[in-house]
């Protein structure tokens, strides 16, 4: 009988040699939902589909989009709940070349207004209860709503029986940043992006740290954001995508526990929740042997937690919304190595750039820095997205990307940070989030941020700069673990918080306003909107700073 290890190598050859030879990521579909046809590809609260009955589905909802005019090119807009019809709407867009916005669930009615003026759709699905399901739309734009009309219309519709031809460089998604740090911006893919992501993925997936076959995955972010990236990787990999019921972090223990759920994708916030559960639920989570994580910072602390906890089996990569993934990749080999020598400075890194991808830490200049001193990054990448969406003169006319951003041009990716001696990139943060002293010396608050994570009464925590009616104040805007929640109110705790942040080095005289919270604003992406957190410091009248006493922010 064949080893594991080597069935493994050989399924990792084979996939790689297939995607090789596809064009489009429609045909890395249709090759793996026969290959795995009697498997189960999704599972839901309300449904579970085998790779055979979602090809049926997506065959028949491709076939019901081209029955209402959709043609290559077109815009297909929808407002979901992560589900079996989101899903299936993704596959049956990429079967037809039809270009698909998926909006957050959260997204309110001005926000879908403004998608739908934008964007121009020809066709609009959407959720029961969601603002594109309420909002009146403009003439000739069909909607669909989901429940009984999304189920008769996919059942009744003749199965698409011949590939819609169109060019791997057409547009096939459009999507939005999350907004975390300022206005959004409408982003574009095309299919050779798509299919050039899952070509590098692939090839540089870290065999020898997998134990065995995954064959349940789940993302804990909604797949209307980065979670969405889980989809193609896992049908290629013929595993089985779960989909929680929400979010919230007992739910999803709930599905680990359940589904019996593999690898996990989450961010460094929803890190600090699983770091924060009691040591039953932490049981429940035994399942697991791989977890992603990336969207924002991780901090070196929780990092080191988690290490310890689940063993050598985290792995992340950098990238953003306007770059698909991979960029850098810091592999769960990695993990386990720095943890053997006690290389702290390889996990405050997000790894080193793969050999397709450049990325490159530029001063004002634009000159590239030596290896230590934090710039600007930059990355050039043959996934990214065209940075601009230029509208066209109607709706359901050809909209296509301007020509602001081609896949040749480096890209600056809105972070700061600095290359190690290693090659290794280590992001610092973003440039509204740096703190200028006086003297002009700057600090980084992943610096500040990691320091006050060393006290274990913190679970989440964000530093920035305040201002009373005095001068400056460094901010700490905490949350507190469980079992000091107890303790929002203890006035001794918030001096021992601000006592722990003074011992760290170079830290300029402001005084230091602790203020203790019951929970971080995230937005519904699962990020830490540091934003919201600046604009409370900022806006919010101070008089702890003077009186060295607590004030609680809600």
């Amino acid at each position: 009988m064949p080893s594991q290890r080597w069935r493994r190598r050989f399924g990792h050859w084979l996939a790689k040699a297939f995607l090789a030879r596809f064009r489009l990521p429609r045909d890395a579909v249709r090759w793996a939902l026969r290959r795995h046809a009697t498997k189960l590809a999704l599972i839901t609260p309300d449904r579970s589909l085998t790779y055979a009955q979602l090809q049926q589905r997506v065959m028949r909802l491709a076939g019901a989009l081209q029955a209402a005019g959709i043609q290559p090119g077109d815009r297909v807009l929808c407002q979901l709940p992560d589900s079996a019809a989101l899903i299936e709407l993704r596959l049956a867009a990429l079967e037809i070349g039809a270009v698909l916005m998926t909006m957050h669930a959260h997204a309110d009615s001005e926000q879908v207004w403004k998608a739908i003026t934008r964007v121009g759709p020809g066709l609009v699905v959407a959720g029961e209860h969601m603002p594109l399901a309420r909002l009146a739309l403009p003439e000739g734009i069909i909607r669909i709503a989901t429940g009984g009309p999304y189920e008769r219309w996919v059942e009744e519709a003749e199965p698409l029986t011949e590939r819609t031809r169109f060019e791997p460089e057409a547009t096939a998604a459009l999507g939005m940043t999350s907004g975390t740090t300022g206005t959004p911006k409408l982003l574009a893919a095309t299919h050779r992006s798509l299919m050039t992501s899952l070509q590098l993925l692939i090839r540089h997936l870290d065999l020898e740290a997998a134990t065995h076959d995954i064959g349940v995955a789940m993302s804990a972010i909604p797949l209307s954001g980065a979670g969405g990236g889980m989809l193609l990787p896992s049908l290629l990999s013929g595993a089985s995508l779960v989909i929680p019921r929400s979010y919230e972090t007992q739910d999803l223990v709930n599905a680990i526990e359940t589904h019996g759920v593999e690898r996990l994708f989450l961010t460094p916030s929803q890190i600090s929740d699983v770091l924060d559960l009691s040591a039953d639920d932490l049981e429940r989570l035994q399942s697991l042997r791989q977890i992603i994580y990336g969207t924002e910072i991780m901090h070196l602390p929780h990092l080191i937690e988690a290490i310890q906890l689940f063993g050598p089996i985290l792995q992340q990569g950098y990238g953003s919304a306007e770059v698909l993934p991979p960029v850098t990749l810091l592999s769960p080999t990695a993990h386990r190595l720095a943890m053997v020598k006690g290389d702290w400075h390889a996990l405050h890194s997000v790894g080193a750039a793969v050999p397709e991808v450049s990325v490159s830490v530029r001063g004002a200049n634009g000159r590239s820095l030596p290896s230590g001193q934090v710039g600007k990054v930059w990355v050039t990448s043959p996934t990214r997205f065209s940075d601009h969406w230029q509208t066209g003169p109607g709706q359901g006319q050809g909209h296509e990307p301007s020509a602001g951003g081609t896949m040749s041009e480096p890209l600056y990716m809105g972070d700061l940070g600095y290359k190690d001696a290693m090659g290794r990139l280590h992001i610092m943060g973003r440039e509204a989030d740096v703190i200028v002293v006086d003297d002009g010396a700057r600090l980084y608050p992943r610096e500040l941020e990691d320091h006050m994570l060393s006290h274990r009464a913190i679970k989440e925590v964000v530093v920035t700069q305040g201002a009373d009616r005095r001068g400056p104040v460094l901010v700490v805007a905490a949350s507190l673990r469980r079992k000091h929640k107890v303790k929002l109110a203890d006035e001794a705790l918030a001096a021992s918080l601000r006592d722990h942040l003074q011992t760290l080095k170079g830290l300029p005289p402001w005084p230091v306003d602790v203020r203790l919270v019951e929970k971080l604003p995230r937005s519904p992406l699962g990020k830490l909107l540091r934003k919201d957190v600046r604009q409370i410091a900022l806006t919010a009248p101070n008089e702890a700073a003077e009186s060295g006493g607590l004030r609680l922010a809600s």
